[in-house]
C-alpha cells in the first residue's frame, strides 16, 4: 500500500495520529485556500512528505486531523462557497 492508504488506516483507527491523507480534496484545499502549489493527484516520496508537513500546520488546534479532513471534504462535496466555510478552515487573514 502507499502512504495515503497507510495514513488513512492510521488516522481512522488510532486516536491522535498526526498524518495527512493527501487525497484530491486536501490537495485542492491547499491550492484554493492557502495558495500552496500542489499536484492534482496524490504525490509520492519526498513530495508527499513535504506536502504532509505543510498540511499538518494548517490543522486548527481545536480539531484532529480526521475531523479537519472530513470538514474539508464535506465543504467541497456540498459545493459550499469558500466564504461560507467554517472559519477554522480559512487562513486568519480571510476570516
Amino acid at each position: 500500500i502507499g502512504p495515503k492508504t497507510a495514513r488513512f488506516f492510521l488516522v481512522h483507527s488510532r486516536r491522535g495520529q498526526q498524518f495527512a491523507i493527501l487525497d484530491t480534496h486536501i490537495l485542492r484545499y491547499m491550492r484554493d485556500v492557502h495558495g500552496i502549489e500542489t499536484p492534482k493527484t496524490t504525490p509520492s516520496g519526498q513530495k508527499y512528505l513535504s506536502l504532509e508537513k505543510q498540511f499538518l500546520t494548517l490543522v486548527p488546534s481545536d480539531m484532529g486531523v480526521a475531523e479537519f479532513d472530513l470538514s474539508i471534504w464535506n465543504h467541497y462535496n456540498a459545493k459550499t462557497p469558500i466564504d461560507n466555510w467554517d472559519k477554522r478552515l480559512l487562513p486568519a487573514t480571510s476570516a
